[in-house]
């Protein structure tokens, strides 16, 4: 079992607030990095889950790849 360190629980958290935020119909910009990682990951649990539909954006080929894994446009 794999536990944070207490920065990237930091991160998760901010990115899962960031991603509460988001609404079925948006466009969202989807950057690049660690924090961003947490926030897609997050954004593809809500489409899984809620039906969240929504267009990403990304700012890098990383940041793509992993958005279309979890389920986002």
């Amino acid at each position: 079992m794999s536990t944070l360190s207490p920065i990237d629980t930091a991160k998760s958290v901010a990115a899962q607030r960031a991603s509460e935020l988001v609404e079925t119909g948006m466009k969202v910009g989807l950057g690049t990095g660690s924090t961003a990682a947490f926030l897609v990951r997050s954004l593809g649990a809500r489409i899984r889950d809620e039906g969240l539909d929504i267009i990403g954006v990304p700012t890098s080929t990383r940041t793509a790849d992993l958005a279309r894994e979890v389920g986002i446009k």
